[in-house]
């Protein structure tokens, strides 16, 4: 390494570690103008050796970069953090950096929920995977990632690009795939990189020949700022050669003379593997003659043995004969033979059988204890199952009945797992579960897929209308219509899918921009038609009228502009008795409109007379049926109504709902219950409006990516989006 990188950064000039080659990685830290130690924030590992199978063989690099003043102790954390729980989640590479991303933005959100807010620290995350020729790239906060691919420069960025970690309950991140080749080269940066990123400084930059180059250049341009960058490039794997087997003697030439020393071949280095071959064909070249010859030998043995065999039997029968016939029996004097040669003992074949045998009893006991055992272990398993599930049932204690049937569920789960096609250890799962489910009121719904998103979407909110079902991506910045089968379980047709608008597009003479949220409006109080409201970026409320085609037989959308509305401060959009509700947090408001036509064009009321009971800074969505239940990054959830707060206090449901992300209401039902969708719980909890618990739902699907949600009472079907996955569920 010359010089010019010793001053600027690290380089990891290590050794490919597999065929398929691996990435050498250098990096570096600017602090006020001035290179820091890069160990603290950037990482770059291989698959360690507690890591499951799916990650073998990957290599993962990453880059955390915390608020100013953070303490080196948080980095190292969340460093471990997003590391250990990548190389520790089974499944595919991205289902495993989302993981990593969601661990670490809840550690930060923990700590920013019991912080003040000059006090919170926000994350932001860029992580980079190398499997094969595939390259996934993780982004959350300000960072940037490029990659120099066979010539060609490629910058994975999303606009509007992701909020850091920490800011909010949910983790906002984007992924990017990409094939790599040998020779390419990944640049990582946490800020962005902007005045690198326009294309020609940086390819030149990526393109020089040796690493080292690479982080002494990078550090000259941009030692200025205040950045953490790595650089990795995939070196190519050695080359195997084949090392022919030799067939005949060779004729050695004299090698001391001119004319052997010109023709004297280079020496090649070979592979490991290669010489392993090379030399295995060796031994059976010299080998082989022997065992043919001692095959040969073994069978004229054989064959004289048998032929020595056969004339003493003659010998024998033609002695009987003459001495059973009458006459004088005459001694005929014999020729004595030599003894024929017996083969010699094969001592190597006697060693390997005497041991051979002792090995192969010992594996035959060995199976039969593991079989024996197995069998007497599921017994005692289903029997302790039983014997636990007669202890609940004789519990007067409501708490001792749920710790013996916990006991009973966890044995018949053990048992279940080793036979599955046991009836009797199925049997005693479910009923402890369904006992246990029953204490705690929970509710297992069967939930069956609708849709599989495009690659990269996240729902972010649904809307319900009939057999109609309406998607907003955000982040994508899509808004969809499905039809839905009668039974509301599947899409009517495997091409139901309509793209209603898309950021971008142009409506009228106006542009529709980024997408905030969308909510369907009925005909009532003074508005004429129903149809779904997207609110935009720029304050534009457009409307899609089902009822109506455009004219080239596409979707209807007008535009109207919202008056005195911050856009780009709203959270959450809402509709009753054809008004329209605005969660403004900044102003610390929710905002009526009154319709007029089809259109919302006066100012709006506040709902509010004053502050409420609770600032809206922390609030995350809200829902409507009458009144207005709030839902707070807390978990807290207030209902307002006519601007007062109203009793609501949840109670008798287990754990609290500190990570709940998404609350839903039917407002044409008639029951009145409150769904909050709860991730960190893995469920959704219903109250009724005042507050009081009434049953939790639980699918075989884990909830633990929960994001959006929306309820049909009259048709009896639940909606969420879990995963990047669209699911229904019946309602009990």
């Amino acid at each position: 390494m010359d010089s010019d990188a010793d001053r600027v950064g690290h380089v990891d000039s290590s050794e490919p570690t597999s065929p398929s080659g691996r990435a050498e990685s250098g990096t570096l830290r600017f602090s006020n103008g001035a290179q820091v130690e890069a160990a603290t924030c950037t990482a770059a590992q291989l698959s360690p050796p507690q890591a499951v199978s799916d990650r073998q063989g990957e290599q993962l690099f990453l880059i955390v970069r915390l608020s100013a003043g953070s303490p080196p102790e948080s980095y190292e954390k969340l460093m471990a953090l997003a590391s250990d729980t990548y190389w520790g989640t089974p499944g595919s590479t991205t289902k495993a950096l989302r993981k990593a991303a969601i661990a670490a933005n809840s550690r930060l959100a923990q700590v920013n929920s019991r912080a003040d807010a000059s006090q919170r620290s926000l994350g932001h995350l860029v992580c980079a995977v190398l499997r094969d020729e595939d390259l996934l790239v993780l982004q959350a906060g300000e960072v940037s990632a490029s990659l120099l691919h066979r010539g060609r420069l490629q910058h994975f960025t999303s606009s509007p690009g992701p909020q850091p970690l920490g800011a909010a309950q949910v983790a906002d991140v984007r992924v990017h795939h990409a094939f790599s080749a040998f020779g390419d080269v990944l640049l990582l940066a946490a800020p962005s990189l902007t005045p690198l990123a326009g294309g020609e400084p940086l390819q030149s930059l990526l393109a020089e020949a040796e690493l080292p180059r690479m982080v002494s250049k990078l550090g000259q341009c941009a030692a200025e700022s205040d950045f953490a960058a790595l650089i990795a490039r995939r070196s190519a794997p050695a080359q195997a050669i084949d090392v022919p087997a030799a067939a005949e003697p060779l004729t050695v030439p004299d090698s001391t003379g001119p004319a052997a020393k010109a023709a004297k071949p280079r020496r090649r280095r070979v592979r490991t593997r290669d010489k392993r071959e090379s030399r295995v064909r060796l031994w059976a070249q010299q080998t082989g003659p022997k065992v043919r010859a001692w095959l040969l030998d073994a069978s004229g043995t054989a064959r004289s043995v048998l032929a020595a065999a056969g004339a003493r039997l003659a010998r024998g029968a033609k002695t009987l004969l003459r001495r059973t016939l009458p006459g004088r029996d005459q001694t005929v004097p014999l020729t004595r033979k030599e003894e024929p040669a017996y083969p010699d003992e094969r001592r190597s074949l006697m060693r390997a059988i005497a041991i051979g045998l002792p090995v192969l009893l010992a594996v035959l006991v060995a199976l039969a204890y593991l079989s024996f055992g197995s069998e007497a272990r599921f017994q005692r398993l289903v029997q302790k199952a039983q014997q636990e599930m007669s202890l609940a049932a004789a519990a007067e204690d409501p708490d001792e009945a749920r710790s013996h049937l916990e006991l009973a569920r966890d044995y018949a789960a053990d048992a279940a797992a080793s036979r599955p096609e046991d009836a009797e250890a199925v049997r005693l799962f479910s009923q402890a579960e369904s006992a246990l489910d029953a204490m705690d009121h929970i509710v297992r719904l069967t939930a069956v897929q609708v849709w599989n998103p495009i690659e990269g979407m996240s729902p972010s909110r649904l809307v319900v209308r009939g057999q109609m079902l309406f998607v907003l991506d955000s982040s994508e910045r899509w808004v969809f219509r499905l039809d839905l089968s009668p039974a509301g379980d599947s899409l009517a047709t495997p091409t139901s899918l309509t793209e209603l608008a898309k950021a971008g597009d142009l409506i009228g003479v106006d542009r529709l921009g980024e997408l905030v949220d969308c909510a369907w409006v009925d005909t009532a109080g003074g508005r004429q038609t129903s149809g779904l409201l997207i609110l935009d970026e720029d304050g534009g409320l457009f409307t899609y009228d089902p009822s109506w085609t455009g004219s080239g037989g596409g979707p209807r959308v007008s535009r109207a502009p919202l008056r005195d509305v911050l856009a780009e401060t709203t959270r959450a959009i809402g509709t009753y008795q054809g008004k329209l509700y605005v969660l403004d947090p900044v102003r610390n408001q929710i905002w009526r409109y009154a319709p007029e036509g089809d259109t919302f064009p006066y100012p709006p009321e506040p709902y509010f007379a004053s502050s409420p009971a609770k600032r809206l800074d922390d609030a995350l969505d809200m829902a409507i049926d009458g009144s207005i239940y709030v839902l707070y990054q807390d978990g807290d959830v207030i209902r307002f109504t006519e601007g007062e707060s109203q009793a609501f206090d949840p109670q008798g449901m287990t754990g609290d709902l500190s990570e709940a992300t998404v609350i839903a209401i039917d407002p044409s039902g008639l029951s009145g219950r409150i769904y909050v969708g709860d991730p960190g719980g893995g469920r959704i909890v219903v109250l009724t409006p005042e507050g009081a618990f009434l049953a939790e739902y639980r699918t075989q699907v884990a909830l633990d990516q929960l994001s959006a949600l929306a309820v049909d009472e009259t048709a009896g079907r639940l909606y969420l989006v879990n995963g990047q996955r669209l699911y229904s569920a019946p309602l009990p």
